[in-house]
C-alpha cells in the first residue's frame, strides 16, 4: 500500500489516497480526526452509531474504543469481513 501526506504550513494536511493491492484508491480516516469529533462533537453515550462506507474501519474501530455501539456497512465484499471482525 502507498500513500502521500504533507504537512501544510497552517497546519492542515493534505493526503492524497491510498491504494490497495488491486490498485483501488480509499482514503481511511486517520484515528486523530475522530478521535477529535467525538471529543469536541460527541454523540450522547449509549448511541448506536452508523458507519455507511466503513472501508477497512478506522472510523469503526476509534468508535467501539469509544464505547458506542456501531453498525457498519461497506460496498466491497472483502472489507466486510474486517468489519465483521472488529464489531465481535
Amino acid at each position: 500500500m502507498s500513500s502521500t501526506a504533507q504537512m501544510r504550513i497552517d497546519g492542515t494536511m493534505e493526503v492524497a489516497g491510498k491504494h490497495d493491492d488491486q490498485g483501488a484508491a480509499y482514503w481511511p480516516t486517520p484515528a486523530w480526526c475522530t478521535q477529535l469529533l467525538l471529543q469536541e462533537h460527541p454523540p450522547p453515550k449509549g448511541s448506536l452509531v452508523w458507519e455507511p462506507s466503513a472501508g477497512r474501519g478506522a472510523i469503526v474501530r476509534e468508535l467501539v474504543a469509544a464505547g458506542y455501539e456501531v453498525w457498519a456497512i461497506e460496498q466491497r465484499a472483502e472489507w466486510r469481513v474486517l468489519s465483521r471482525e472488529m464489531l465481535r
